[in-house]
C-alpha cells in the first residue's frame, strides 16, 4: 500500500512538473545591442602606432539562459563583434626623410559571455567572464602587417549587466539591459544597451 502510495504520488508530481514550472526553466533568444569602445592609444615599435577608434558599434547576440533555482540563472552567449583602430607606420624612404603610411584596421571577434544572473521582482543583474576570439582582420590597403597590430588569438574580459524582464506572454520575453564589458587582456572597455526578445520552454 505505501509503494502504490509513493508511486501515485510520483506520478503526479511528473505530471505536473511537465506541465508547469519544470518545464520552463529553459530560454533562447537573440540580444540586438548597440555599444560604444572607448579610444585606446597603443605604441607598437618606434616608427608604428595604433588608435582604436571610439565608435558606436551593433552587434547580434544569440541568447541561451537556464534556471538554476527561483532567483538565480546561467546565462551563455555568443556574439559577433567588430573593432575599427588606425595605424600609423613611417617608412624610411632616405637619410633624411620618411613616408607616413595610414591604414584603416578592420577586427572580427567571437565573444562568449558565461554570466551569473540574479533575479529579483524588478530587476536583474548579471555579473561574470567573456571568452573572445579572434577570427581575423583586414586593412584598408591590403598591406603586410606584423602579427603586433592585431589582437592575440584569446582574450579575456568581464561583463556586468542590468535588465528589466517584460513578459509578453508565458512563454515570449522582452529583455531591455544596460552592459559594461571591459577586455582585459587589451584594457578595452565597452559600454552598451541591448533589446532582448527570448522564448522560455
Amino acid at each position: 500500500m505505501k509503494i502504490e502510495l509513493k508511486a501515485y504520488l510520483y506520478i503526479l508530481f511528473t505530471l505536473f512538473c511537465l506541465k508547469s514550472w519544470c518545464q520552463q526553466k529553459n530560454e533562447i533568444g537573440i540580444d540586438f545591442q548597440s555599444e560604444s569602445m572607448s579610444k585606446t592609444f597603443k605604441t607598437i615599435n618606434q616608427a608604428a602606432t595604433k588608435t582604436t577608434q571610439s565608435k558606436v558599434i551593433f552587434s547580434p547576440l544569440l541568447i541561451y539562459q537556464r534556471q538554476l533555482t527561483l532567483h538565480s540563472s546561467l546565462e551563455l552567449g555568443l556574439k559577433y563583434r567588430q573593432v575599427f583602430s588606425n595605424a600609423t607606420v613611417l617608412v624610411a624612404l632616405g637619410s633624411n626623410s620618411n613616408n607616413q603610411l595610414n591604414f584603416a584596421i578592420k577586427e572580427k571577434f567571437l565573444n562568449l559571455p558565461i554570466l551569473y544572473k540574479f533575479n529579483s521582482k524588478f530587476i536583474a543583474f548579471s555579473l561574470g567572464p567573456t571568452v573572445e576570439y579572434f577570427l581575423g582582420a583586414y586593412n584598408s590597403k591590403n598591406y603586410s602587417l606584423g602579427k603586433e597590430f592585431y589582437s592575440d588569438k584569446w582574450s579575456w574580459g568581464l561583463l556586468a549587466k542590468i535588465s528589466k524582464q517584460i513578459k509578453l506572454d508565458k512563454r515570449i520575453i522582452f529583455e531591455p539591459s544596460l552592459f559594461y564589458n571591459s577586455i582585459l587582456s587589451f584594457n578595452r572597455n565597452f559600454l552598451g544597451i541591448s533589446i532582448a526578445t527570448k522564448y522560455k520552454f
